[in-house]
């Protein structure tokens, strides 16, 4: 048995590779689990279901195999790809997922989040994902034509990158504290989201001892959960039962 979860392939039609990757895990690895979950930016960016590019019109035919196979595959948004909605999901079999979510992995309660809302430090890219989860400015947008949209999504782009390029990595890294907040109130110990942004958890302080994992000691890296974030097989996040205050991220056995 396995749940598989992958994130931030950034699909674009001028990166044919990243398409055969992902075509290969659907048809091989995908087909013999439980569920996949995608956790945002599937795409490098979205500009509505009534432009589809050709990777992702080929993308939904094989998503919607596998679903017709019987293995369900979810769809949460991420800050690439927000703008997906129901009509290209339904006809990639996908299961749109809202934005924050527990699931019950074989027992386990587990958080999934694409994780942009823990960078609480970075208010200029906070103040854009208000303003873009709007439903209202969504529909303004869409209602855009097609080219003008396209050239926002490059424009986005770009400006992206100089934004990362030109802000401290603290400040765009997930705050730890916002993570601790999400673990209480979801009453979560483990949880799933994108692999970047990270560098920045270490060691926090907890007020209080935080609730063990009920996943039993070694079932992240030998049991049912096996994530697939981007191309590289890593285990989840995890809150260490032994040391309340520090994080886990357990390693696959012969890693570095």
């Amino acid at each position: 048995m396995s749940t598989l979860f992958i994130s931030d392939i950034h699909l674009e039609d001028s990166r044919p590779q990243a398409l055969d990757w992902l075509r290969a895990f659907l048809s091989g690895p995908a087909r013999r689990a439980d569920a996949v979950y995608i956790l945002g930016d599937l795409f490098e960016y979205w500009i509505g279901d009534d432009a589809p590019s050709p990777a992702a019109r080929q993308l939904a035919r094989d998503t919607a195999k596998l679903a017709e196979s019987g293995v369900p595959c979810h769809f949460l948004h991420g800050n690439r790809d927000f703008l997906l909605g129901e009509a290209y999901a339904a006809s990639a079999g996908l299961r749109l997922l809202p934005e924050c979510l527990v699931v019950d992995l074989y027992g386990t309660p587990t958080l999934l989040l694409h994780g942009d809302t823990l960078c609480t430090d970075d208010t200029e890219y906070q103040a854009f994902r208000r303003q873009s989860r709007d439903p209202a400015w969504q529909a303004m947008v869409l209602k855009l034509p097609i080219e003008e949209r396209l050239r926002l999504a490059r424009e986005a782009r770009d400006a992206s990158a100089r934004h990362t390029g030109t802000v401290a990595m603290d400040i765009m890294d997930v705050n730890g504290t916002a993570v601790v907040e999400a673990f209480r109130r979801h009453g979560t110990d483990i949880l799933f989201a994108d692999s970047d942004g990270w560098n920045e958890v270490g060691s926090l302080d907890w007020s209080e001892r935080p609730r063990s994992a009920s996943s039993p000691d070694g079932a992240l890296d030998n049991g049912p959960f096996n994530a697939l974030l981007g191309a590289e097989l890593r285990p989840p996040l995890r809150r260490s039962p032994h040391h309340p205050g520090k994080w886990a991220r357990r390693r696959r056995p012969g890693s570095g």
